[in-house]
């Protein structure tokens, strides 16, 4: 029993080092490789992605309530 209490207890040390050492490389690492426009056209991006795809759902809500009879918000997407 004491041998394998000690075993577990050199195996928890062992991940422990193995942690430090990865937590340790990555603070070597930049906080940022890419120039800082990028993150703002990155941004852009996902901007026009999401309203893009939230504008054509209104659209289409909007337009099925005003050209087919008795279409619903409700109703719309079915």
């Amino acid at each position: 029993m004491a041998l394998q209490t000690g075993s577990n207890s050199f195996h928890t040390s062992i991940k422990s080092n193995a942690a430090a050492a990865v937590i340790a490389r990555q603070d070597r690492i930049p906080v940022w490789a890419l120039p800082n426009l990028s993150i703002g056209i990155i941004g852009m991006g996902l901007f026009f992605t999401f309203f893009d795809i939230g504008d054509v759902n209104v659209s289409f809500i909007q337009t099925c309530t005003q050209i087919v009879p008795g279409c619903l918000p409700q109703t719309a997407s079915h």
